[in-house]
């Protein structure tokens, strides 16, 4: 597989400039299909506004030019997050998930939205803020490390116990973030190192991001070596491993990878990017089978959406030392 990807990375330019101009068509995609699920649903949920902040930011962080309302998005997700969830809102989601207690933050249904809103460079400078979300964060944490992923995760085609790793990991670098001493973090890279391998290529490129952030080595070198393996000759991975390449899987590994210390220029990331690059339609999106149950193999906008957040994340990251 190397070889082959050796060859494939050796017939390809380092071309920042098409990595440069896939992040600026994303742009203006991501802003309009996020702000027009907030318009329809009235949602905070991890469907949009989380990962709408996270790519825009690392966006933004290599000069593409947004319209200028990330800080407008951020403090509206911030405060739907915080707000207790409205007496009358439904009982359920559109997706069929529990929408969350009465009496709760909007944020307790939604604390994967909340990881997210934490990571995402940029989208809650308040200390205050950030202290209530982080206690949305730790309050969740079960007994044995873990959190009950939330809103409709639990319907992914996926193991629910492999969806609740996922989780796990997303709140736990959020936590890293803010306290690297938190004991919810040991507790939680405990919880998902006792689980075993995992088929969803989010969980290795998620652990090693909190490995890079914890300054574990060992599995550091563990998990790139586990990426690297997983990665297909076209230079991408899919969601799930049983599956063929898309801009969800292999924006996260890439992400992952290059957060780890990997070159732009090593030829697993170069395949990568351009994998992406050419994936990209004209419209700024990439087309991602739909990652419920339900979905049965067709393209759907929310994997879609979040292909396109995580593609644009990790092309940006690879320019990011270019500046």
């Amino acid at each position: 597989m190397f070889a082959a990807l050796l060859a494939l990375s050796a017939a390809l330019p380092n071309d920042d400039a098409a990595t440069r101009a896939a992040v600026e068509r994303a742009t203006p995609y991501l802003q309009t299909a996020g702000d027009r699920w907030v318009e329809e649903k009235n949602c905070v949920s991890c469907h949009r506004v989380g990962n709408q902040l996270w790519a825009l930011g690392a966006a933004a962080g290599i000069g593409a030019a947004g319209d200028g309302r990330f800080e407008e998005r951020a403090a509206w997700a911030v405060a739907s997050t915080l707000a207790k969830t409205d007496d009358d809102a439904p009982a359920e989601t559109d997706d069929g998930a529990p929408a969350g207690d009465d009496d709760a933050p909007a944020g307790a249904a939604n604390r994967e939205g909340v990881a997210q809103l934490l990571l995402a460079p940029g989208a809650v400078p308040d200390p205050a803020e950030r202290a209530a979300l982080v206690a949305l964060l730790r309050d969740g944490q079960r007994e044995d490390g873990g959190w009950d992923a939330g809103g409709q995760l639990p319907m992914q085609k996926r193991p629910k116990a492999e969806t609740d790793v996922a989780s796990a990991l997303w709140m736990a670098l959020a936590l890293h973030g803010e306290d690297a001493a938190d004991p919810a973090v040991g507790r939680a890279a405990a919880f998902v190192d006792a689980a075993g391998a995992a088929d969803s290529v989010e969980v290795p490129a998620a652990r090693l991001l909190l490995a890079a952030e914890r300054n574990e080595p060992t599995v550091q070198d563990r998990l790139i070596a586990d990426l690297r393996a997983r990665q297909r000759p076209d230079g991408g991975w899919g969601w799930l491993q049983s599956e063929e390449s898309d801009a969800l899987g292999t924006g996260l590994a890439l992400y992952a990878l290059l957060e780890s210390g990997v070159a732009p220029d090593d030829p697993a990331a170069l395949a990568a990017r351009r994998f992406l690059v050419d994936a990209q339609r004209p419209d700024g999106a990439w087309p991602v089978r739909g990652t419920k149950e339900k979905s049965r193999g067709r393209v759907t906008e929310t994997a879609s959406y979040w292909g396109a957040a995580w593609a644009t994340a990790a092309l940006a990251r690879s320019l990011a030392d270019d500046r």
